[in-house]
Formats: C-alpha cells, structure tokens, sequence
C-alpha cells in the first residue's frame, strides 16, 4: 500500500531528463536558426569572458585607479 520514495533517485531521474529535454531544445532551435551549437558556443564565450577578466591585469590596473581616486 505505501510506496517508499527514493529522492535521490527520482531527483537525478528528473534532472536528466530535464537537463537533456533542454540541450536538445537549444540544439533544435539553433539548428533551425542555422546556426548549429550557438547557444553554446555565445554561453561559453561569457564563461570565458568572466573568468579571464577577474585576473587579467588591465582590470588590477582599473581597481587600482578606483582606490587612488
């Protein structure tokens, strides 16, 4: 009668399917747009964007500059 829940299985079973449902819905979209992998390439590029511009050295040089100031 009671049925035991296991939530971690059911959380990942979720998330897959989810997370899968999601990439093919930004690979179909891109697909048509013409522009297979897009998304992921423009989301990568912020990625890499971000994490080279907390230590690149022009931006040591511009808080430095803010602090004189």
């Amino acid at each position: 009668m009671w049925r035991t829940h296991q939530s971690l299985r059911e959380g990942l079973t979720l998330g897959l399917i989810v997370g899968t449902a999601i990439w093919l819905w930004l690979v179909i979209i891109d697909a048509v747009a013409g522009q297979p992998f897009r998304t992921f390439h423009v989301l990568g590029g912020i990625l890499t964007f971000f994490m080279l511009s907390r230590t690149h050295p022009l931006l040591e040089e511009f808080k430095e500059a803010e602090q004189e100031e």
